[in-house]
């Protein structure tokens, strides 16, 4: 998993899942396991064609619109 934020992370593989995670878990359990403190899972789009590089790169300055269209997200 990607941190990309406080409470939120994304997994790369074939596909592309936005996590959401519990805030109230404590930083050093959340550090190690992120995703075993999931609320939430979101499919975002397709990572075939494409390494992790971009795909972090492309979260961060994409419109959300911009980045479905992209990877597929729909």
């Amino acid at each position: 998993m990607y941190i990309l934020a406080d409470n939120f992370g994304i997994v790369i593989n074939e596909h592309i899942y936005l996590y959401h995670y519990d805030l109230d878990i404590s930083n050093q359990q959340k550090s190690l396991f992120p995703w075993e403190y999931m609320d939430s899972k979101r499919y975002i789009g397709d990572a075939w064609w494409t390494n992790d590089d971009e795909i972090l790169n492309d979260i961060k300055k994409l419109l959300i619109l911009d980045f479905i269209d992209k990877y597929k997200g729909y």
